[in-house]
């Protein structure tokens, strides 16, 4: 089955979600992310096409691996091609570059959201952004 909503819980996409993207799960003409393995709270995984935004297509297209992107590499990953991991890590990292303590990454979805708010985003919709 194929979601192609990006509101309410069909359109989330958890960190092992993003972490699995690849270059060629991504149709930059049509601005939609295929998701090919999505987990269900009811019954088997399934598949799923997210819409992107343009900002979305933008950030994806400044990324280092988009002008020689090879279908099967990963869109997000470390300097060597592999996969994201120890998040844990990373936090630690950046609260000793930026000095702030204390945050956990949910807060960024509450500040995405007053920020969405601030540049005049519809209330009705920063919900279904947000998931």
């Amino acid at each position: 089955m194929v979601t192609r909503h990006g509101s309410g819980p069909k359109g989330r996409a958890r960190l092992g979600e993003v972490t699995a993207m690849r270059w060629g799960h991504v149709d930059f003409e049509r601005r939609e992310w295929f998701k090919p393995r999505v987990k269900s709270t009811r019954g088997a995984a399934r598949s799923q096409t997210l819409p992107l935004s343009l900002s979305a297509i933008a950030l994806l297209q400044g990324l280092p691996g988009f002008p020689n992107r090879d279908p099967e590499a990963l869109v997000f990953c470390t300097s060597s091609g592999g996969a994201l991991s120890n998040w844990g890590r990373a936090t630690a990292h950046l609260e000793r570059i930026t000095n702030v303590k204390g945050w956990h990454r949910h807060d960024l979805r509450r500040t995405a959201a007053t920020i969405m708010e601030a540049i005049g985003v519809a209330p009705r919709v920063i919900p279904h952004i947000l998931a």
